[in-house]
């Protein structure tokens, strides 16, 4: 099978809309295996923000009824993710994959590398500042979860200085004080800057909290004027106990931990 061409509308998407992206497939030969699309899109940080994962027609027009020199337009509908996207890129890319669907692994063409089509750009209003918070649920050992973040924006110069906000919430009551590690990260684990700060609430430490409360902990970041390797960080998050100095687990959402560290998001330092 090849891919003839596409189709987007609306061309210049705006956050939190349903863009339709129109594939035209041709069956080259008999095919004998249901596979599945995968359409992504990505912003400039290569982050997915929408996507769709489904058989052609949604299942009505499985591929092994294709014939030979039959064309198929398929028609995505995708969604934005705005828990994925807290600030609006100037542009993204699209990509789209296919896979045979008993299998993760996506298709190869000749030569053995895996099929992946990458389409130009479509243009997006730009904004810095993200709309309103960003919710999430990341569970720490039962006893802490953060529930929201703020950030002022995802592209930054050696120099500046990010202002990120976290929400907290208490899920137990506890004995012990903790305090939040926030680092930048590259992609070779070093660490670009790394802060670190005391969860109170108005004076309040953990230890002297109800369960329940919610806590906005405010860092600011200052992004070092000498950047060696500019590119993508990933802002990192830790909580020690001011007690025993360990950090908590995170949590998965079926109870598996997921160690000690987690990824929030990713920015861009920029070079000067």
């Amino acid at each position: 099978m090849k891919l003839l061409g596409y189709e987007v509308d609306p061309a210049i998407a705006q956050a939190r809309h349903t863009l339709a992206v129109t594939l035209y497939w041709q069956a080259t030969c008999p095919i004998d295996r249901n596979y599945s699309v995968f359409v992504h899109h990505l912003d400039d940080l290569e982050l997915v923000v929408a996507g769709e994962d489904t058989f052609p027609g949604l299942g009505s027009f499985p591929t092994t009824q294709w014939q030979p020199g039959d064309a198929v337009a398929d028609t995505y509908l995708l969604g934005f993710l705005p828990r994925r996207w807290p600030a609006l890129p100037a542009s993204w890319k699209w990509v789209c994959t296919i896979s045979p669907r008993e299998s993760d692994c996506p298709c190869t063409y000749e030569g053995g590398n895996w099929w992946e089509n990458r389409f130009a750009d479509l243009p997006l209003e730009s904004q810095t500042k993200p709309p309103h918070l960003v919710g999430v649920f990341f569970d720490f050992q039962g006893l802490l979860a953060l529930v929201a973040y703020d950030l002022d924006q995802v592209v930054l110069s050696p120099g500046q200085k990010l202002d990120l906000t976290l929400y907290w919430r208490m899920l137990a009551e506890t004995d012990e004080d903790y305090w939040v590690v926030a680092r930048l990260v590259g992609n070779q684990g070093q660490v670009l800057l790394q802060e670190t700060d005391q969860l109170q609430f108005k004076g309040l430490p953990t230890s002297a909290l109800c369960s329940g409360q919610v806590i906005e902990h405010k860092h600011v970041l200052l992004i070092p004027p000498d950047v060696a390797d500019p590119g993508i960080y990933e802002l990192q998050l830790s909580v020690y106990s001011s007690v025993t100095g360990w950090p908590l687990t995170v949590i998965g959402s079926t109870g598996e931990p997921r160690g000690t560290e987690l990824g929030l998001l990713r920015i861009r330092i920029a070079e000067r």
